[in-house]
């Protein structure tokens, strides 16, 4: 291959400061996306009579856990907001599930329990215009969603 010609501009002169050397210890692996307890899990399942529901288990009693507790799903590109997850949930229910639990008094609530997210049991609170049952979502808001167990402050 022939050689290049010259460019037409002279190159940069060197730079005044010397390059710093390499660091002698390794940068630290990157930070895992969630550093915070995992104290909620949702798993998607169908059921036996062939809906899909969501079963919730939790598990914070270290976190001082009160009645008005509460577990909201959440489409995952909520946590691009700012806040992250500010929007309201696509569904939510308190975790006691089927009661209004918000105003028991706080011995009551223990952090630990589990529960099934099923439209035929559906808590009457959760189901205003602006939140959706799971055959809504799955009809008209497929895609990821993330479980987040939420306070009321």
């Amino acid at each position: 291959e022939p050689t290049r010609p010259p460019s037409p501009e002279p190159t940069r002169p060197p730079s005044p400061e010397p390059t710093r050397p390499p660091s002698l210890e390794p940068t630290s692996p990157p930070t895992p996306e969630s550093t915070s307890p995992r104290c909620i899990v949702g798993n998607i399942r169908i059921d036996d009579g062939g809906s899909t529901v969501v079963d919730v288990e939790f598990n914070y009693p270290e976190l001082e856990p009160l009645p008005s507790d509460w577990v909201g799903l959440y489409p995952c590109d909520d946590k691009d907001l700012k806040p992250p997850y500010s929007y309201e949930p696509t569904l939510w229910v308190y975790t006691c599930y089927s009661n209004v639990c918000r105003n028991y008094p706080p011995e009551t609530a223990d952090g630990i329990g589990n529960f099934t997210i099923d439209d035929n049991t559906l808590p009457g609170y959760s189901s205003t215009p602006i939140y959706k049952n799971i055959a809504q979502i799955l009809s008209e808001q497929p895609g990821c969603y993330r479980i987040l167990l939420n306070r009321i402050d």
